[in-house]
């Protein structure tokens, strides 16, 4: 489903009372009106998470209204363009709110920032479905198997290597196996 289905005036018709989680994570092209006209569509939608979208404020707008403010129980928008007026009034308004993801979200200040994610909505922190390898031995053994799978190269045990002409461009001749 893309953006402009839901947001044309044909498809005012279109209605999701039975979608309950949404999972948006580096969607980098999704702009505010999507999600926004989503969660009007979607009345009992209860877990968003949209990590890393540069969504702001006004995609979250109608989230803040109740009933459906009542009905949400977590919401991960991790390094998106919220701020901290939208974070105040979501955790005034959002009563069954069990998490809330903001870490690197800028327009919202540090102590803020930290205090959440120390507290009580921020004990269910998680790993994004589509998070990166950022450990640096994780990273090192990823690349070592992706390049094994793609030559085929299987290693051998080779006591030494001895080169053979002084000179010439790396030849190398096996002595022992």
């Amino acid at each position: 489903m893309n953006a402009g289905y839901l947001t044309q005036n044909n498809a005012t018709t279109l209605q999701l009372p039975h979608l309950k989680t949404v999972l948006f994570d580096q969607c980098l092209d999704m702009e505010w009106h999507f999600l926004y006209h989503l969660t009007v569509r979607a009345p009992n939608i209860e877990m968003i998470s949209a990590r890393g979208c540069k969504v702001n404020d006004l995609a979250f707008q109608v989230l803040l209204r109740n009933p459906r403010a009542n009905r949400i129980k977590s919401l991960d928008i991790c390094s998106s363009l919220v701020t901290e007026e939208f974070v105040s009034n979501a955790l005034e308004l959002m009563i069954n709110l069990t998490f809330l993801g903001i870490e690197g979200c800028r327009g919202v200040g540090l102590k803020t920032r930290q205090t959440i994610r120390d507290g009580v909505l921020g004990k269910d922190r998680r790993k994004s479905m589509y998070v990166y390898i950022d450990d640096e031995q994780d990273h090192r053994n990823a690349r070592i198997r992706h390049v094994y799978e793609r030559r085929r190269f299987v290693p051998v045990t080779v006591d030494s290597l001895i080169e053979c002409e002084e000179g010439q461009r790396r030849k190398f001749r096996k002595t022992s196996c």
